[in-house]
């Protein structure tokens, strides 16, 4: 089962890479060498029925860590704001 998946993916990029060759798109080709790559790498796995463990709590981690970041950041601006705001004009 391993070795079809191989071939297919093998398949896949023939026909998915190489019009991205013949174009000259250096970044189309990577981004998606690296998608193919990875779904060929986890597929096999599968199919070898190696358990893959989840990619859910990275992502979830990720995301929590931007918007964080994020509604920190509008916090300052909104205080900055306030502050500039409350302040006396001078006469």
């Amino acid at each position: 089962m391993a070795i079809i998946t191989v071939m297919v993916f093998i398949l896949i990029g023939i026909f998915e890479l190489t019009p991205l060759i013949k174009k000259g798109d250096i970044k189309g080709f990577a981004i998606n060498l690296a998608l193919l790559l990875c779904s060929c790498t986890v597929l096999t796995l599968k199919s070898l029925q190696i358990s893959v463990p989840s990619p859910l709590k990275p992502i979830e981690n990720l995301i929590k860590a931007i918007i964080d970041n994020n509604s920190k950041k509008r916090v300052k601006k909104c205080v900055k704001r306030s502050l500039a705001t409350d302040r006396p004009s001078a006469l």
